[in-house]
């Protein structure tokens, strides 16, 4: 996240791209799951054409999950008047999410401005209004309640996270 946030930081829309992760458990010998079965990268709201899919990678606008533990996630921003922005994020839980943060860069940094836990699957909504000074971008992370065995045998819950949709819908 720190490495993003400086390039958000500087105006440098990023897609987030998901790799496969695929590599053979070290001590059994043998793939801890097989390629492009756990991660997937998403381009909401992407016309399904050529252009339409760069045009989504160069505005930045992607999001990358692990074992579809959340899916059709939206991230807007809407003016709600002067002194003050309004950020609406929907999407539908596959499970339940532990944790789900919203972190927002200003001029001073980047930080989380809110944790949220989603304990049932399904659709949900969140509404969230910044005072001024307003944040230059958002990004969210998150996640799931439910664990797998990772590398090794160790439980990890699969995560997710944006890229940063920044105030005015692309860039600075």
């Amino acid at each position: 996240g720190g490495i993003c946030d400086i390039l958000y930081l500087n105006g440098m829309a990023s897609p987030l791209l998901a790799g496969s992760d695929f590599h053979p458990n070290k001590q059994e010998k043998k793939p801890d799951f097989p390629p492009g079965a756990f991660q997937y990268t998403v381009l909401p709201d992407t016309e399904k054409t050529v252009e339409g899919v760069f045009d989504t990678l160069r505005r930045g606008r992607t999001y990358a999950v692990q074992n579809a533990v959340i899916k059709n996630l939206s991230w807007n921003w809407d003016k709600t008047g002067a002194a003050s922005i309004r950020m609406e994020i929907a999407f539908h839980a596959a499970q339940p999410v532990r944790q789900l943060q919203v972190i927002a860069g200003t001029g001073q940094g980047a930080s989380v401005t809110g944790t949220f836990p989603v304990k049932v699957p399904g659709p949900h909504r969140l509404d969230l209004t910044f005072d001024t000074p307003s944040p230059l971008y958002c990004r969210i992370r998150g996640k799931g309640a439910e664990v797998r065995p990772g590398p090794g045998g160790e439980p990890r819950a699969a995560a997710f996270a944006t890229s940063a949709v920044f105030r005015n819908g692309t860039r600075p």
